[in-house]
């Protein structure tokens, strides 16, 4: 068997010499062996090479009484390439660059820091993922969306596919259009996720495909307007909630190059002002551990009743549970190498490192100091076959 991480031209009929452009990684035969740990990362293809059979021909050598020379025996044998195909469905239009590049190099591989927040998008000077790019893709993947009905502008669409509880983008195999542009249209649509309901979205409130998630805690309060600029902090004292606390070294400007916190974080004050001085439960160590405590143990914080917030949300009347593979604000990310794949401007056909699941930790523009920063934690990768449907992986015969 030989192991490649690449293939390349398909061979003409009858050709022995391996095609250029295949890249063999290493080689099991005979009982040995050249293979080692690394190539199991790298190993995209199989090759399979029966061993010769000969076989002897009972009719053509019937011929030679009339003269014809027939071989009275022949050898053959088989050869076939096979691989994993992977496609991938249904993701909202957003990506990151895979942090480790910026240590180990162009092309490194990506392992997730489990409860590491990490600001996707931002605006202004040094916000930008590569020159130009600001972590959005390509309308291209929408496809058959609902959110490209009547070919809906640029902004339109994006802000529709954030929002959107299906989005029903096209399946790609594995490569991602890149946009270029900061794209102003993010928050009103990643917010009704918040139950927070910005034009021209607030005409969906009641529209089951924007559904909220069930928990939107967010230490606010909503004065009946139900739109961003129009929450208020939530009243001190017993009325008070907070919202899900950021990794300590952003507040120290420490974090490494600026995006990607430390998954240091004080969860048990979140807890504590939450929860009437209550401690952290048992296994709550990230934030999405206690977003999911609160929605599955009915402990969603409701102190309307003192004139604070209440965290099931006041300005839908629909809501999604879920689960994690349904949740609303979970979302899937695209991470690539912008490094090896030298991502500058708008980038088609970008081969994805990994998809990402990570939690929305607060609505964008919470704090007020931009409507564009968008926080996510890290909760894992999504896998071929997960609930969350969106990675698929099936054999493919190549040769």
């Amino acid at each position: 068997m030989v192991f490649l991480s690449a293939l390349g031209t398909d061979p003409a009929p009858g050709t022995s010499t391996r095609p250029a452009g295949d890249v063999v990684l290493c080689t099991i035969e005979a009982g040995t062996s050249d293979c080692d740990a690394a190539d199991d990362l790298d190993a995209r293809f199989v090759e399979v090479t029966v061993a010769p059979v000969t076989m002897n021909y009972l009719l053509l050598p019937v011929l030679a009484a009339f003269g014809i020379n027939t071989p009275s025996q022949g050898t053959s044998r088989a050869q076939a390439v096979a691989g994993f195909k992977q496609e991938v469905c249904n993701y909202p239009p957003l990506m990151i660059c895979n942090p480790y590049e910026a240590t180990a190099g162009a092309g490194a591989e990506y392992t997730p820091t489990m409860g590491q927040q990490i600001l996707v998008k931002s605006s202004g000077n040094g916000s930008a993922w590569g020159p130009g790019d600001y972590g959005l893709l390509a309308l291209s993947m929408l496809g058959n969306s609902p959110c490209m009905k009547g070919g809906g502008s640029g902004a339109d669409s994006i802000r529709c596919a954030l929002a959107i509880v299906n989005a029903n983008t096209q399946c790609s195999e594995g490569t991602v259009d890149i946009s270029p542009g900061e794209s102003v249209s993010v928050h009103a649509g990643l917010n009704v996720r918040f139950d927070i309901w910005d034009p021209p979205l607030k005409k969906d409130k009641e529209d089951a495909d924007f559904a909220p998630a069930a928990n939107v805690t967010k230490g606010k309060v909503d004065t009946g307007d139900c739109t961003l600029n129009k929450l208020d902090d939530a009243p001190a004292g017993a009325g008070n909630t907070v919202a899900l606390p950021r990794d300590t070294c952003f507040a120290s400007d420490t974090c490494a190059s600026g995006r990607f916190g430390n998954a240091t974080f004080d969860l048990a004050s979140y807890w504590s002002i939450n929860h009437g001085g209550a401690a952290l439960p048992a296994g709550v160590t990230t934030r999405y551990d206690a977003y999911r405590y609160e929605v599955d143990n009915n402990m969603i914080p409701d102190k309307s009743s003192l004139g604070g917030e209440n965290g099931n949300g006041v300005c839908s009347s629909n809501e999604i549970k879920g689960s994690e593979y349904n949740d609303r604000r979970v979302l899937i990310v695209a991470i690539v190498n912008c490094l090896e794949e030298n991502i500058h401007g708008a980038t088609t056909d970008v081969p994805v490192k990994a998809f990402a699941r990570m939690f929305m930790t607060e609505p964008v523009g919470l704090d007020g100091s931009s409507t564009e920063d968008i926080w996510f934690e890290m909760i894992g990768i999504a896998e071929p076959g997960d609930q969350s449907g969106v990675v698929h992986e099936y054999p493919v015969l190549y040769r």
